[in-house]
C-alpha cells in the first residue's frame, strides 16, 4: 500500500517538470507589439576587432497576428548602417525572424542575433 502515494507523487512531480516550461511561457497579443521599438545592440565577441562594440537597433512594426509579424528594422553602428523589411514569426512570448531571435517582456524585448561570423545581444523598448 504504501507503493501507491509514492507513484502517484512521482507522477505528479513529473507532470509538473513537464508543464512548468510551458506554463512559463507567457502569451503576447500580436496587435500590442505594433509600433516603434528602440534599443542597443552589443557585440558578443570576446576578443578581436568586434570586441566591444555597440549601436542602435529599432523595429518599426507595422502588421501583426497570430500568422506573422511584419515591419522594418534598422541596425546602426561600427561604421555602417543596416536596414529594411522584416517577416517573422511569434510564438508565445519569442519573435524570429532571419538570424534574430527575441524573448518579449510587456514593452521591452531581448534577445540576440546570430550571424556567421558575428553573434549580438539586442535589448528593446517599446516607445
Amino acid at each position: 500500500m504504501t507503493r501507491r502515494p509514492l507513484t502517484w507523487l512521482l507522477a505528479v512531480v513529473t507532470l509538473l517538470l513537464l508543464v512548468s516550461p510551458i506554463a512559463a511561457q507567457e502569451v503576447v497579443d500580436p496587435k500590442s507589439l505594433i509600433g516603434k521599438w528602440e534599443g542597443r545592440w552589443r557585440e558578443l565577441a570576446t576578443a578581436g576587432p568586434a570586441y566591444g562594440s555597440s549601436g542602435q537597433f529599432s523595429l518599426h512594426i507595422t502588421g501583426a497576428s497570430e500568422k506573422g509579424v511584419v515591419g522594418t528594422y534598422s541596425s546602426i553602428g561600427r561604421g555602417e548602417t543596416t536596414e529594411g523589411p522584416f517577416k517573422g514569426a511569434l510564438q508565445g512570448n519569442k519573435l524570429t525572424f532571419g538570424r534574430t531571435e527575441l524573448t518579449i517582456y510587456g514593452n521591452k524585448m531581448e534577445g540576440t542575433f546570430r550571424g556567421p561570423q558575428t553573434q549580438r545581444s539586442i535589448d528593446l523598448n517599446k516607445n
